[in-house]
């Protein structure tokens, strides 16, 4: 109850709930997050896409255009990991961006001074909560040199200024009178900071990050820095992690899956540890077939896997909401693919955007159904008395 204790707040007395959606691919671009971000927003108040990395991954161009100059470095903890770096400082998307290379400590900077920008429009496609942001957080760290940072508002210049060598995390925060849609933020400099997010964020409400993790299982949050997430997440204040996982486990089939329950569990104790107070909802895996003598049947190991999760989530006291039994649980997935218009690709595995908006808005009735239960509660309590 700890999130509805906020949502509830929120929306009688103002500030922000941060809810993080951690996936994999299923909510690659938004899919699923989106939605969830925009009925909470309807129903709590807020606007705003949330957390974004300085240079995108994948197409978000369904929520917000994001455009980045090609010199960002995109250091990362999984997939094609730099070797040579000497730290675990990934932050909250398991990777960080920097406009000139990460050096040794014994190696010195560069002398020449480069630069690099990130511009943020509005999408047409997007939900019209999603169009605009009233403040801007750059979330940042061990910059070994000094460096300028300017923000323009529909190519005007509002503000610049330098901000000196750090061995920590820091901010720099910009709050506009009235909600702003178009943000241009140009760095310079001998030496890049670290830069783990930046935040487009509503003055007060709901704010919902997409974090898509594609070919990941997960299990990630204790490889990094644990003080590292911990001052980000103090800084975000977040109130609910959505964690969406399990679908790359599943092609790896085994006899016995409590090798992932035990990581998965680790994974949501450390989630406590590093952001003591906030909720945990673990999102199932969806219906996965592959086909066999002419037809599609769900993975033969996928209960065992979605399992694993469930018993992951309760040991650790978290909440968990089973996808795979709302969609229709054993073979349920070519109902989605061959229903008319589809609302999955042929691959099986993944929803398609009008499946990812039906599958998010079941997800969401759960949660609200929960809250609306929550807060009659409270209400039947207070009435006692």
């Amino acid at each position: 109850h700890h999130v509805f204790d906020a949502l509830k707040d929120v929306r009688e007395s103002g500030g922000i709930v941060r809810i993080m959606h951690y996936g994999d691919s299923q909510i690659e671009g938004d899919r699923m997050t989106s939605l969830i971000r925009n009925r909470l927003q309807k129903k709590f108040g807020g606007h705003g896409v949330g957390l974004v990395p300085a240079s995108q991954l994948y197409d978000f161009s369904f929520s917000i255009l994001q455009e980045s100059s090609e010199n960002w470095y995109r250091y990362v903890l999984y997939g094609n990991r730099d070797t040579t770096l000497q730290h675990t400082r990934y932050g909250p998307f398991a990777n960080f961006s920097m406009f000139t290379p990460a050096l040794t400590d014994e190696a010195a900077c560069d002398t020449s001074t480069s630069s690099a920008w990130i511009t943020f429009k509005r999408s047409p496609y997007s939900y019209s909560n999603t169009k605009t942001f009233s403040q801007c957080r750059i979330l940042y760290g061990y910059n070994k040199e000094p460096f300028l940072n300017e923000v323009y508002l529909n190519d005007e210049l509002y503000d610049a200024d330098i901000f000196s060598s750090s061995s920590g995390i820091g901010e720099i925060k910009w709050k506009f009178d009235t909600p702003q849609e178009d943000l241009r933020l140009v760095f310079s400099g001998r030496s890049s900071p670290e830069v783990y997010g930046i935040a487009l964020d509503p003055l007060q409400g709901v704010v919902v990050d997409n974090i898509a993790m594609r070919g990941c299982a997960g299990n990630y949050f204790t490889s990094i820095d644990e003080e590292n997430l911990k001052a980000i997440f103090e800084k975000l204040h977040v109130k609910l992690f959505l964690l969406q996982f399990g679908g790359n486990v599943v092609p790896n089939i085994v006899e016995s899956y409590n090798y992932y329950e035990n990581w998965f569990y680790r994974q949501i104790i450390r989630i406590s540890e590093v952001c003591p107070g906030a909720s945990v909802i673990v999102i199932g895996l969806a219906d996965m077939s592959v086909k066999e003598k002419g037809r599609f049947i769900t993975y033969p190991n996928l209960e065992k896997v979605r399992n694993a999760l469930k018993n992951a989530a309760f040991r650790a006291g978290s909440g968990y909401w089973d996808m795979f039994k709302a969609m229709g649980g054993y073979n349920s997935m070519p109902s989605w693919v061959f229903a008319k218009p589809p609302l999955a690709v042929k691959d099986f595995v993944h929803f398609n955007p009008k499946g990812a908006v039906i599958i998010a808005q079941m997800f969401y009735n759960a949660f609200i159904y929960e809250y609306n239960s929550y807060e009659s509660h409270l209400a039947n309590h207070s009435n006692q008395f």
